[in-house]
């Protein structure tokens, strides 16, 4: 906390993704979620893992205040 109160930015290569992962997703389709995430903080992309909520455009409006800048989603029904 204190370096980010003196303005310290975490160091990205690839900037930042968030993944938006539907609710109740199979734990076998999460594994495979969680590995890509792996894969891409492997490659230097600062990934945050989020259950998608109702209103997604306001979920997605505040992340990108937080410096997100592309999203992916995530759903049982796609994978």
């Amino acid at each position: 906390m204190l370096l980010l109160e003196r303005n310290y930015e975490i160091p990205t290569k690839n900037g930042r993704k968030a993944y938006l992962i539907e609710k109740n997703m199979p734990a076998d389709k999460m594994l495979t979620i969680l590995k890509q995430a792996q894969e891409e903080r492997n490659a230097g992309t600062q990934i945050n893992i989020s259950i998608m909520k109702k209103n997604k455009k306001f979920q997605k409006d505040q992340m990108t205040a937080e410096g997100y800048t592309e999203f992916v989603e995530f759903f049982k029904d796609r994978m």
